[in-house]
């Protein structure tokens, strides 16, 4: 959408304006004038004094600046100076607030209710724009030149006028609508569309693209432009900007993608699981190995020695005969099923004769045997706290054991292989 600017009357003829003029943000015509009444200062474009001159800006252009009255006023900076000068002379610029023209007392009086006013002149600020003004200036030297005013209708062209697309009611209610540009649209220059070129129409409703003359028609300036793949464009950008390595940027894209750090955070959930699971599998199977020990440890009952005899005139000792053996086992463990009377007075065989300087068994000697080496007793003491078990015993296992005493002519034990189990 453009600015239209619509030239008055006065300036319709072919003159350009008498005194300094601009147009300002709301697309009002200002004019530095002399006061109503003062027409032989006007007429003689003289110097005024004592603020006989003042700016007065109107919406509706067509009424001529200097013919009425009405629209906004404002004071001039220097309270005196000269009318004749060139119409974008700047050097004595509107200031103050909003003023109106007070028939009754002749004079300028305060604004204190916009609604009195009309809806071309309520929005008037008096604020010069350089782009309307430039349009302004430029309609006006085309005027003078006997020229088309592109300017002031900048869609124009031969066969076809800009098509307004809101009145004023649907501007005061809506502004601009959405999907639209209005940056150079106001009350005074209310949005408009440029219809196309006869041929560009009929291509356009056949699904091709708009040439002139083999020439694809560009964009204009103000029309949406696609962003490229690999390229962002953001909000008010006039370039695209490239995306960085590492980050996604798709065909129009206003932002950019970053994926790294979504692919480090990917990675350490990751290995937070596997560490999760790790974890959890490895109490588990704690808590299983603990458990069977335990069972192991429950289920274990005093066993006999068992022993594998190598050798000629030997055999392995069934199943059902360990239990015969049993009586040999109270002088080996302290833990023995028979008792401490059954230990007491009992003969010493076997490694216990030959270790042994008494041949009978005694706890009490037993006990003073311990207390006498403390090395040992501290050793035991240490086995059982380490083990954690109350019932603290050793485990041994032997190959091709003989043992011939002196005085014996042959071997009481050869090529014996075995074990003696805890307890």
């Amino acid at each position: 959408m453009s600015v239209v600017v619509v030239v008055p009357r006065a300036f319709s003829r072919g003159y350009k304006p008498d005194t300094p003029s601009f147009l300002d943000t709301t697309a009002c015509l200002c004019a530095l004038r002399a006061l109503p009444g003062l027409d032989k200062l006007a007429e003689a474009g003289a110097n005024f004094y004592n603020g006989q001159a003042a700016w007065q800006c109107i919406g509706n252009q067509t009424q001529g600046v200097y013919n009425i009255t009405s629209g906004k006023w404002y004071k001039a900076k220097n309270p005196k100076g000269s009318l004749d000068l060139p119409m974008e002379d700047n050097s004595n610029p509107p200031v103050g607030g909003d003023l109106v023209w007070d028939s009754k007392s002749r004079s300028l009086k305060p604004l204190k209710d916009k609604n009195t006013l009309t809806v071309y002149d309520r929005d008037c600020t008096g604020t010069n724009r350089s782009s309307f003004s430039t349009s302004f200036y430029r309609t006006t030297c085309q005027l003078l030149n006997d020229k088309l005013p592109i300017d002031a209708a900048p869609c124009w062209r031969p066969g076809a006028l800009p098509l307004q697309l809101q009145n004023v009611s649907s501007w005061q209610e809506y502004g601009c609508k959405e999907g639209f540009l209005c940056q150079n649209n106001t009350i005074n220059s209310l949005p408009q569309s440029c219809p196309p070129l006869e041929k560009c129409t009929v291509a356009r409703l056949s699904g091709m693209t708009c040439s002139l003359n083999g020439t694809n028609v560009g964009m204009g300036f103000f029309e949406p432009i696609i962003c490229q793949a690999g390229h962002y464009c953001q909000p008010g950008a006039s370039t695209p900007t490239p995306c960085l390595s590492g980050s996604r940027c798709p065909e129009g894209a206003s932002f950019e993608r970053y994926l790294i750090p979504v692919g480090v955070l990917v990675i350490i959930d990751f290995l937070l699981l596997v560490g999760m699971f790790v974890l959890m599998f490895r109490s588990r199977w704690q808590r299983t190995t603990k458990a069977h020990a335990g069972a192991l440890k429950r289920h274990k009952t005093m066993r006999a020695v068992k022993a594998t005899i190598t050798g000629r005139g030997y055999k392995e000792l069934p199943e059902d005969q360990d239990n015969e053996m049993a009586p040999i086992q109270p002088g080996y463990s302290p833990y023995s099923p028979y008792g401490q009377p059954f230990r007491e007075g009992r003969t010493r065989t076997g490694f216990e004769a030959t270790l042994s300087r008494n041949s009978v068994y005694s706890s009490e000697q037993e006990q003073k045997e311990l207390e006498a080496n403390p090395r040992l007793k501290a050793f035991v003491e240490s086995m059982r706290r380490a083990a954690e078990a109350t019932n603290f015993g050793l485990s041994f296992r032997y190959s091709d054991l003989v043992f011939h005493p002196k005085k014996s002519p042959r071997p009481i034990l050869q090529n014996v292989t075995g074990s003696i189990e805890q307890g």
